[in-house]
C-alpha cells in the first residue's frame, strides 16, 4: 500500500474524554442530565444531528442543528485547551508522518469533525506539515457520515485512488464499518476504543495497533 486515509478523533488524537465532558457540560446548558453511561450508549460515534434527534425525540431543523452543534464543539475545543499536556497527536504519529511525507506516501484525513474543529486541529497540531488541507474531508453537511462508506470513497478519490488501493486507519465501530463497506484494501484499527481482542476479530482487519511507533514501516520504501 502507498496510500492511507486516517480517521482523526480517537485515532490521530485521543480526545474521547474531551467529547464526553463537552456533551455533559453542554447537555447541562440544554437541561439534559447526560451521564457517562448515556454518552457511551448514545453519543459516541453518531453525528451531532443524530444525537440531537435522540435527545429531543425528533429530528431538528438543519439550521438549529448547525447552531447547536457549533455551540457544543466550541465547548469541546475549550476543554481541549484546558488540557495542554494531552493536546498532542497519538504517540509515535508525528515521527511516522514525517517519514511517510518524506517518502511521498499518499495520505489524507477523513473525519466526522466539522470544519471549525479541523481548522482548530490544523492550527494546534500543524497538520499542514503532512497533509494537503484542501483534501481533508470533514463533515460539511453534504456527505453521509460513518458508518456510510461514502466518506471513504470520496476521500480516496480526493487523493486520486480507490478505497481498494488504500489502507484506512480507524478506531471506532462506525468507522470500521464505513471502511469495510467502502472496500478498503487494508484496515488498521487502534485498540483505544474497541479493545484489542474485539478489534482483531473483525473481518477485514489486517492489524491492531496501540500507537504509531514504527507505523511508517508498513509502507514500502519508507526508511
Amino acid at each position: 500500500m502507498r496510500s492511507v486515509i486516517f480517521d482523526f478523533n480517537g485515532t490521530m488524537y485521543q480526545d474521547k474524554e474531551f467529547h464526553k465532558e463537552a456533551w455533559i457540560r453542554y447537555g447541562r446548558e440544554l437541561g439534559f442530565p447526560i451521564t457517562e453511561e448515556i454518552f457511551y450508549q448514545h453519543m459516541y460515534g453518531p453525528t451531532n444531528a443524530s444525537i440531537f434527534a435522540w435527545l429531543y425525540g425528533r429530528p431538528l431543523e438543519a439550521d438549529q442543528v448547525e447552531r447547536m452543534a457549533e455551540e457544543k464543539e466550541r465547548v469541546y475545543r475549550q476543554i481541549c485547551l484546558e488540557h495542554p499536556d494531552e493536546l498532542h497527536l497519538t504517540d509515535g504519529l508525528p515521527e511516522a508522518l514525517d517519514k511517510m511525507k518524506a517518502a511521498n506516501v499518499n495520505m489524507t484525513i477523513a473525519t466526522a469533525s466539522n470544519r471549525a474543529n479541523v481548522d482548530f486541529y490544523r492550527d494546534v497540531f500543524g497538520l499542514d506539515r503532512w497533509f494537503d488541507y484542501g483534501k481533508i474531508l470533514c463533515d460539511d453537511g453534504t456527505v453521509p457520515q460513518k458508518p456510510d462508506p461514502a466518506i471513504y470513497r470520496l476521500s480516496a478519490s480526493l487523493i486520486g485512488v480507490t478505497p481498494e488501493e488504500c489502507m484506512i486507519v480507524e478506531d471506532s465501530m462506525s468507522g470500521y464499518r464505513a471502511a469495510y463497506a467502502a472496500g478498503a484494501g487494508e484496515i488498521t484499527l487502534l485498540d483505544t476504543s474497541l479493545g484489542a481482542e474485539r478489534a482483531a476479530a473483525l473481518p477485514g482487519v489486517c492489524r491492531v495497533i496501540h500507537n504509531f511507533y514504527g507505523f511508517e514501516k508498513l509502507f514500502p520504501g519508507v526508511a
